[in-house]
């Protein structure tokens, strides 16, 4: 690559990031004025997040691939649930088995269950259409794989933190999240995999572990989430994840 040709890239990349970061404040700041409707803040930021990606050539599907089916599509989706609810289980059984959480009596809520997997759906298409997404489409081509996916982290990082949570281990699961979040993009060369995984994992911790299927409590003073178990085991989803896909990058 000439000179010339970098600095373009160069400006491209930077005048990206900055149109993505204005569309990244904006989807933000209508989640917060709607904080009190929890779902309608998050269609309303999904629309957002959608329009910008839209504008900055961020696309769900791969655009140099044929148009995908709609069962293709579906059978992404899918697909990507399905390793996000494995993930969910496997966080689950760890904290179990080591002492970190336990499982109270419940009475499993179907409709809590199902309603709640509206506000999951629509926040993670937000998440990975701007926190995956737009990281990618800002990397120029040819950056190497690691550290598509340490940005993928990163972002994650930073999105937790201005969310308020400064503990460490929210911080670190937050990080192994989106690098295995990452993977699935590179792998799928879009959104439809991750997002179906992001959902699914974000739905069985919101609302399948906490009574819309089983009552998953923390045994000790702090929150399953801040527990360094939790993010030993989201470590290992992620390796999961990068282990499984790398061949497909």
């Amino acid at each position: 690559m000439t000179e010339p040709e970098w600095r373009a890239n160069l400006r491209a990349s930077a005048r990206v990031a900055l149109q993505g970061t204005v569309v990244y404040g904006a989807a933000r700041f209508a989640g917060a004025f709607l904080a009190q409707y929890a779902v309608a803040a998050a269609i309303v930021q999904t629309v957002i997040a959608e329009w910008g990606a839209g504008r900055l050539g961020i696309a769900w599907s791969d655009p140099l691939a044929k148009m995908p089916s709609t069962r293709d599509v579906a059978l992404r989706g899918l697909r990507g649930a399905g390793m996000g609810l494995s993930a969910a289980a496997l966080v689950g059984v760890v904290v179990i088995a080591t002492g970190a959480a336990r499982l109270a009596p419940n009475v499993p809520a179907p409709v809590v269950a199902i309603v709640g997997a509206v506000v999951p759906a629509f926040m993670a298409a937000r998440d990975e259409l701007l926190q995956r997404g737009l990281v990618l489409r800002v990397l120029p081509a040819g950056t190497p794989s690691w550290v598509r996916l340490v940005a993928c982290g990163l972002a994650d990082v930073a999105a937790t933190y201005g969310d308020g949570s400064t503990a460490p281990p929210l911080l670190a699961a937050a990080f192994f999240a989106g690098v295995a979040y990452g993977a699935l993009w590179l792998r799928d060369r879009g959104a439809w995999l991750a997002w179906g995984a992001h959902a699914a994992f974000s739905w069985a911790a919101a609302s399948l572990a906490t009574g819309g299927l089983v009552d998953l409590r923390a045994t000790t003073g702090t929150s399953i989430g801040q527990n360094w178990l939790t993010t030993a085991a989201i470590a290992v989803v992620a390796l999961l994840a990068i282990t499984t896909t790398r061949k497909r990058w």
